[in-house]
């Protein structure tokens, strides 16, 4: 499998499951950080800003999936 092909496979789920092992790793050991966040508003039953923090996760994750498509429509040009 050429080099180019391999990283455009693999290169968005790897950024999308870092994002996602970065928050799991933030909640159960950090103090701060937006995983720390969520836990400490779910703990003290602090629904505003639980839903405020996940918002926080969904607009990152969004913006990050946004980038990765307008990275590969720019550097793949010869795949369309």
């Amino acid at each position: 499998m050429p080099l180019a092909q391999f990283a455009v496979n693999i290169t968005p789920p790897a950024l999308e499951g870092a994002i996602v092992l970065l928050v799991a790793a933030e909640m159960i050991a950090a103090e701060f950080g937006i995983g720390a966040y969520i836990l400490l508003a779910g703990s003290l039953m602090a629904t505003d800003q639980l839903i405020a923090g996940v918002a926080i996760l969904s607009a990152m994750g969004l913006t990050v999936a946004w980038l990765i498509g307008r990275a590969e429509r720019y550097f793949l040009r010869w795949r369309t």
